[in-house]
């Protein structure tokens, strides 16, 4: 987790690995935002620079 307590956002970030099989693996993973309740244009601070930053993974890994 990451903070701005000046203006009130956070960035959260998730990562979960399990084992299916073994040596295949699942992650899930994401990048959480919350971002700042004034949006003005022009005030610009650390999470919101862009319009959409939250995000989630899903991937298969073999592992050898």
């Amino acid at each position: 987790m990451a903070a701005d307590v000046l203006v009130d956002e956070q960035l959260y970030l998730v990562d979960f690995k399990t084992t299916l099989w073994r040596d295949l693996k699942l992650v899930v993973g994401g990048q959480f935002v919350n971002r700042a309740r004034d949006r003005r244009p022009d005030r610009f601070t650390t999470f919101n620079l862009f319009p959409n930053n939250s995000n989630v993974r899903v991937s298969l890994r073999y592992e050898f």
